[in-house]
């Protein structure tokens, strides 16, 4: 498995635990790694009460589809989106969330970028998020 490591994403590429190819990636979770936690943060939300959501309370990992947008403006097109199922997992003790990305051989930076931005909002992991609240 081969990775590669840029600015905010590390990328490994191979056999995912679900099956199938996939890509996994880091989510540094900043200024909130020191009080972080993803299963108060799923379940406070109520994000793995909804379908097609689901929290595994043994491996404490949360999944959901989530898009990725395409943008064909270029050839005159309106924009499109398609939807990949993402695997959240927090590793004890580490300073960044792990996302698994199912049946993807690899992703463009901005699919990567796109993906992030949805989980950071999602977990409210930005401190603009976490005022919303």
């Amino acid at each position: 498995m081969e990775t590669v490591e840029s600015q905010d994403v590390v990328n490994s590429s191979g056999p995912c635990v679900a099956g199938g190819q996939g890509v996994e990636y880091k989510l540094p979770l900043g200024g909130a790694s020191a009080t972080f936690n993803l299963e108060k943060a799923v379940c406070s939300h109520g994000f793995f009460m909804t379908a097609p959501n689901h929290w595994d309370p043994l491996s404490k990992t949360f999944q959901r589809p989530l898009r990725l947008f395409h943008s064909r403006e270029h050839e005159g097109l309106s924009s499109s989106s398609s939807s990949v199922t993402v695997q959240v997992s927090h590793p004890p003790q580490a300073s960044h969330l792990i996302l698994r990305v199912f049946d993807s051989v690899d992703l463009s930076p901005a699919h990567q970028q796109s993906l992030m931005e949805q989980v950071r909002r999602m977990l409210r992991l930005s401190e603009a998020e976490r005022r919303k609240v």
